[in-house]
């Protein structure tokens, strides 16, 4: 798609412009990524909001569908495999006391989310995890700016596009800065109706990707792991693709 959209550029953007400018090609890379990502956690947050307030409504109707401690789990289904009958019985058992989770833990629930989902599929206890969690934190705020430190010295090119170890995201927020002085009229033409096209896309690719059911669902990839690679480079996708493979082959 890029080497068609750069045969318009002299209509669409000017031909003195840098690829890495947001005057030019990156502009279409940065804002069709930034569109399926936005379209792809759209409809995965109503989607997790509506299954939510589904089973909170069995739940107050005497139909509990949500896994509590300590309360029998009535809403079974016969689909559920032995794995999830235990995970569903174990998992909720070691939870955060409620005083703690009330005071403070819940502002980083919207992160935590998927470390607990993590846990869940791997019988791992809630509160093993969030001190895990407080350990690796403290560990990283040392050895982080360590790493950075090291590496900033040891390569002179160290965060520029084409060096060995670029920095993709301090390129698009620079622009950004940038793009915030002098105004969306400076962009190139129709990268907002590409930003349209692709978050209808992203979200008719979860719509499908749900109605197909896990076994052929599976086959389809998350458009969010298609647009990340826009601005961050065909590595990324291409170490997805052999991880991928990997599992596929593995299971």
């Amino acid at each position: 798609m890029w080497p068609l959209i750069e045969t318009r550029k002299v209509d669409w953007y000017p031909t003195s412009v840098p690829p890495s400018n947001m005057h030019g090609l990156q502009c279409y890379k940065v804002f069709i990524a930034i569109a399926m990502i936005l379209g792809d956690g759209l409809y995965n947050f109503f989607k997790v909001l509506s299954r939510t307030l589904t089973g909170l409504f069995y739940q107050i109707q005497g139909k509990q569908a949500l896994p509590m401690a300590n309360q029998p789990f009535l809403y079974t289904s016969k689909k559920l495999s032995s794995d999830d009958q235990l995970r569903t019985q174990l998992f909720p058992k070691d939870q955060i006391p409620k005083w703690f989770s009330a005071t403070g833990y819940v502002t980083i629930a919207a992160i935590s989310i998927i470390d607990f989902k993590t846990g869940y599929l791997t019988l791992a206890s809630p509160m093993a995890m969030f001190i895990s969690q407080v350990i690796g934190t403290a560990i990283g705020c040392i050895v982080s700016p360590c790493v950075f430190w090291l590496l900033y010295n040891a390569f002179d090119d160290l965060g520029f596009p084409d060096s060995q170890y670029p920095a993709p995201f301090a390129v698009v927020y620079r622009n950004m800065s940038i793009l915030k002085v002098q105004g969306f009229s400076a962009l190139p033409k129709n990268y907002f109706l590409f930003c349209y096209v692709f978050f209808g896309t992203a979200i008719a690719i979860n719509f499908i990707k749900d109605k197909l059911g896990k076994k052929w669902g599976s086959f389809i990839p998350l458009p969010m792991a298609m647009a990340i690679p826009f601005y961050l480079g065909p590595y990324f996708a291409i170490d997805m693709c052999v991880g991928s493979l990997i599992l596929f082959v593995w299971e």
